[in-house]
């Protein structure tokens, strides 16, 4: 690609996002792409991104059915999830909530501070347990656009890393 090329697209996109709306619509329709995959359930499906607090944006959704929740196989989070199904069993059965959300600290095309969350927990029924809920923590900072553009949806992986 030539040099006039690559400065006509900077520019495109640079106009594209000239403000924090469309900053945000971006940091949406990201988000929306990853519900499909990682928190979608039988019970909850079609997730869009919602305000869940004031500046805090992302999507829910809740679990019943045990197959379904022992398919994770993540280390940090089986072995409870097995504990508390176990307990739970006779109870009515375990219930886990997924959540995938990102706090914005700060969000322009300039630079911006993004905290990401994902958790899985299974603290609904009031059970003595070892461990009730794990969350993962992922710190975006940017600071020019392209930076926004390119690393947005790594790092929104690398937080659902929790759902596998």
């Amino acid at each position: 690609m030539d040099h006039k090329k690559i400065v006509d697209q900077k520019i495109k996109v640079s106009q594209q996002y000239s403000n924090n709306k469309e900053l945000i619509d971006y940091l949406v329709e990201t988000m929306n792409n990853f519900y499909y995959r990682y928190l979608e359930t039988t019970q909850d499906k079609d997730l869009h991104t919602q305000e869940l607090a004031t500046q805090v944006l992302g999507a829910q959704s809740t679990e019943t059915n045990s197959m379904e929740i022992l398919k994770i196989k993540n280390l940090q989070v089986r072995p409870h999830l097995i504990e508390a199904a176990k307990i739970l069993g006779a109870r009515g059965g375990l219930t886990v909530t997924y959540g995938l959300l990102s706090e914005l600290k700060e969000i322009s095309p300039e630079k911006g501070l993004i905290i990401i969350r994902s958790r899985i927990d299974w603290s609904k029924i009031p059970v003595e347990l070892s461990k009730s809920f794990e969350e993962k923590k992922v710190i975006f900072e940017y600071h020019s656009l392209g930076e926004f553009r390119k690393n947005l949806a790594l790092k929104l992986e690398e937080a659902c890393e929790i759902f596998l």
